[in-house]
């Protein structure tokens, strides 16, 4: 447990929302953990692009930070440290629209968050689902046919089919290209071969469940 005080990263983030050009920001500032990971609250009706999130781990992070949690208003959100109350960091009973960590986005709630542009893996179905990592979890299992001797899986004919009802075409380039690149990098094998046999059940099933999925959307769209 850690108990959270004003750090530098919240003062310059605070000051840089006070600044610029006048435009609304769409996001404040709520609470940081030492300067590290910063949570802030975002407007939906102007925080409508992935750009602007991108901006905003800009602005509140100014190269500093390792983690960013975008909420919005009415979420449950880390306490601030008034009144002496911690957090520890953990992020259960938490529920961000967006998390970026490391470099990137890691989650991107496809129900809440913006749906004009989505980060490099995030690839938003309908009802909300996260297709990306489903095609990669195939790819992979596709590529362990030659990179670990597994049995033939056929996953790319039904990647391909469900890339017919995708309407959008910068998605299903974003999925193919998904798959391409985790397949190529399976099909080599893992560096320590006894990995195959150790991890085999585990892609198999994932797999399978993210075949699944993509086959029930084929379905639904062969009647609508």
């Amino acid at each position: 447990m850690v108990s959270l005080k004003i750090s530098f990263a919240t003062v310059l983030a605070l000051l840089l929302v006070g600044c610029g050009s006048g435009e609304p920001k769409g996001w404040k500032l709520k609470g940081d953990l030492e300067g590290k990971t910063l949570w802030v609250e975002v407007d939906p009706k102007l925080m409508k692009t992935y750009e602007r999130y991108e901006a905003a781990v800009d602005d509140v992070c100014s190269g500093s930070c390792a983690m960013v949690l975008f909420f919005q208003a009415g979420d449950v959100m880390p306490p601030s440290g008034e009144n002496g109350v911690k957090f520890n960091g953990s992020l259960e009973g938490y529920s961000p629209v967006a998390i970026w960590a490391s470099g990137k986005f890691t989650r991107w709630d496809c129900e809440r968050a913006p749906s004009e542009g989505t980060p490099p893996d995030i690839s938003c179905g309908a009802g909300g689902q996260n297709f990306y990592p489903l095609v990669l979890d195939i790819a992979v299992r596709d590529g362990w046919v030659t990179g670990c001797k597994m049995p033939p899986f056929d996953g790319l004919r039904v990647v391909q089919s469900y890339l017919k009802t995708v309407p959008d075409e910068a998605r299903r380039e974003k999925l193919l290209g998904g798959y391409r690149s985790s397949y190529d990098s399976a099909r080599d094998g893992p560096d320590d071969p006894a990995f195959c046999n150790k991890a085999k059940a585990r892609i198999d099933g994932a797999a399978k469940k993210a075949k699944a999925i993509l086959e029930e959307e084929i379905k639904k769209a062969a009647h609508s």
